[in-house]
């Protein structure tokens, strides 16, 4: 069984709606059931850490950002190049 990576549900809400991505799409990013993001999205389960870098990635957001303990105030999204 992987890893888990255990973030701060809200902020992953966060990074998905402040990213203007739907459930629907930043699940199928990781290959899960809406049901599954939004049970990690208020914290009945934690997606593996694998799973949570692909988010990131997918939401433009460093990967440690899911760990902060609250929602971050002033953030600028990663220019990928």
């Amino acid at each position: 069984m992987a890893d888990k990576a255990y973030i701060t549900p809200n902020v992953l809400q966060w990074a998905r709606e402040s990213a203007r991505m739907t459930g629907e799409v930043a699940a199928a990013k990781v290959s899960v059931s809406v049901e599954r993001l939004k049970e990690w999205e208020v914290g009945f389960d934690q997606p593996t850490i694998h799973q949570a870098q692909t988010l990131a990635k997918a939401y433009k957001r460093p990967f440690a950002l899911f760990f902060l303990p609250e929602i971050p105030v002033g953030f600028k999204p990663m220019k990928l190049k």
